[in-house]
């Protein structure tokens, strides 16, 4: 039998909703039926509705509509990606430097993310933020995530 935790309110703004067939890693945060998780280790397909708890997937971090805590009145970090271009055309196997921009107004940026259809491929945590990566074939959605100092994520 699980135990319900006090559950806080959470801003699940930044968060992407959790999809069953993508790869997330200890600290991802993710939102499901309203509420806001963070993966304690590498899963997929693990619905963290179901899977949250004392040695778990997931961690429920509080239900979705309020901010974040510890820090309230955190903000979070703008961030953009600058390399490649939108719409940029490459081959199989072409090197490719992916960069972003991250800036954070009420404290410091931690880590920059890259990710290739929501798949990890690296991390930097320090600018200029950068991460290098080999194309694949097929149409592929890029992204960057900030995380603060305080756990804010911008995308």
């Amino acid at each position: 039998m699980m135990s319900s935790p006090s559950v806080m309110a959470y801003n699940c703004s930044p968060l992407d909703s959790w999809e069953t067939t993508d790869v997330y890693n200890g600290g991802d945060k993710i939102q499901y039926n309203n509420k806001a998780y963070q993966a304690n280790w590498w899963t997929q397909g693990n619905n963290p509705e179901q899977s949250s708890g004392a040695y778990q997937e997931w961690t429920l971090l509080g239900s979705c509509g309020g901010s974040e805590p510890p820090a309230p009145d955190n903000q979070p970090p703008q961030t953009s990606l600058t390399s490649p271009a939108n719409g940029s055309t490459y081959t199989t196997d072409d090197s490719i430097l992916l960069q972003a921009n991250a800036s954070d107004n009420d404290g410091t940026i931690s880590k920059v993310s890259f990710y290739a259809n929501n798949t990890l491929l690296g991390e930097d945590t320090s600018a200029p933020y950068a991460q290098e990566w080999t194309a694949v074939n097929g149409r592929q959605q890029l992204k960057a995530v900030a995380t603060d100092n305080d756990g804010g994520i911008g995308t």
